[in-house]
């Protein structure tokens, strides 16, 4: 599993999946105004219905799943082999030419 985990494909991967959420959101304005229905209202209707209660779970759930995917980049890297430094290296001394 050779994985690109340079800092321009990480980019690039992220801003490929910022481009996909976007197209979903999009796509679910679309099917709300192909029902007949204004994306903006029914959102505020939706969001007025969530309960305190449910808004906690849901927020945990996300939580607890942001936590895993952490915890899997985390071991991915560790397998990799690219942890990073927990201290700055020690700078170099510059070698003294003996006479």
């Amino acid at each position: 599993m050779a994985a690109d985990t340079s800092p321009e494909s990480i980019m690039a991967q992220a801003q490929a999946l910022i481009d996909q959420v976007q197209r979903d959101l999009d796509a679910g304005d679309a099917l709300y105004r192909d029902l007949g229905l204004d994306p903006d209202s029914t959102r505020a209707a939706l969001q007025a219905q969530l309960t305190p209660e449910l808004h906690a779970q849901a927020r945990e759930a996300f939580e607890k799943d942001k936590q895993d995917i952490e915890d899997q980049f985390r071991e991915d890297l560790a397998r990799a082999g690219l942890t990073a430094p927990s201290k700055s290296p020690k700078p170099t001394r510059r070698p003294r030419f003996m006479v």
